[in-house]
């Protein structure tokens, strides 16, 4: 899929940060690493639909969706791959979240988010893949779905006024609510269901000999077949090693800053609708 840069100077500033960094990191805190941004962008989201649900850009029984990424920050290089931080594109009536914004400079931090990737290893995008599940029950996409219906649902902040602070204007109960609540549980059952596929992808083919009379009567015929099928178990368990330290990022110790007042009251002043 062809999917659009939404800023140049994020993207490049998002790739050397991430190719620099990367380079002395292991699996294990690479993964940690990739689901924290994860959760904390996912977050983001939820405050930002609060702020649109006050300002009047959504209403409380608008529709949600979660469909293939249509912005990306920057490509890969080098054999790894471009994994994107949220689990897809949040659509809200059929349409893209900044589509339903005026402002350009609030558009543009709402698309690099949905556009923000890491420069990972090519097990990681297949570690997310199977727990996104897309079109599916029982992935990231459902969960990111459901959290944010929550908000939509139930956003209480009253709308703007002259009198009003700019930072009330995020129901953080509701948000805080909707991530404690409807994403880390539903982002554990997905992590868990990918866990069970994975364990189910590897079948290691029994030795097969050559037929009597043959060429190759008394050898193994299909050691190619078993030695790739050992290579493929080696990638399997490193997804699933991956899929663990996801799980890890759900612990109350891991929970996102921007839970916190000071990065709301930042979010919640560079928004404009």
């Amino acid at each position: 899929m062809d999917r659009k840069q939404p800023n140049k100077q994020h993207a490049r500033n998002a790739e050397w940060s991430d190719k620099e960094v990367q380079r002395f990191e292991s699996y294990s805190t690479m993964a940690l690493s990739h689901a924290m941004g994860r959760n904390g962008r996912v977050v983001k989201i939820l405050c930002y639909l609060s702020l649109m649900r006050c300002a009047g850009n959504i209403t409380a029984n608008a529709s949600r969706n979660v469909v293939a990424a249509l912005w990306q920050n920057y490509s890969s290089t080098a054999g790894n791959q471009a994994a994107h931080y949220l689990p897809g594109q949040l659509m809200i009536n059929s349409q893209q979240l900044s589509n339903l914004i005026k402002d350009p400079q609030t558009r543009n931090k709402i698309n690099c988010l949905f556009g923000d990737v890491e420069d990972l290893p090519a097990d990681f995008n297949k570690a997310d893949t199977q727990a996104e599940a897309k079109g599916r029950a029982g992935g990231f996409c459902e969960a990111f779905r459901e959290a944010a219906r929550y908000v939509i649902a139930n956003n209480t902040s009253l709308p703007n006024t002259k009198n009003a602070s700019v930072s009330s204007n995020i129901d953080r109960t509701v948000v805080r609510y909707a991530y404690q609540n409807v994403w880390i549980p539903k982002a554990r059952i997905a992590c868990h269901n990918a866990l069970l596929k994975k364990a189910e992808k590897y079948t290691k083919p029994e030795i097969e000999y050559g037929t009597k009379g043959g060429f190759e009567y008394g050898m193994i015929t299909n050691l190619s077949a078993r030695e790739n099928a050992s290579q493929y178990k080696v990638s399997i368990n490193c997804q699933q090693e991956i899929i663990h330290h996801y799980l890890r990022s759900f612990d109350k110790s891991w929970e996102p800053s921007e839970l916190c007042d000071t990065a709301m009251n930042e979010l919640a002043r560079g928004f404009k609708s």
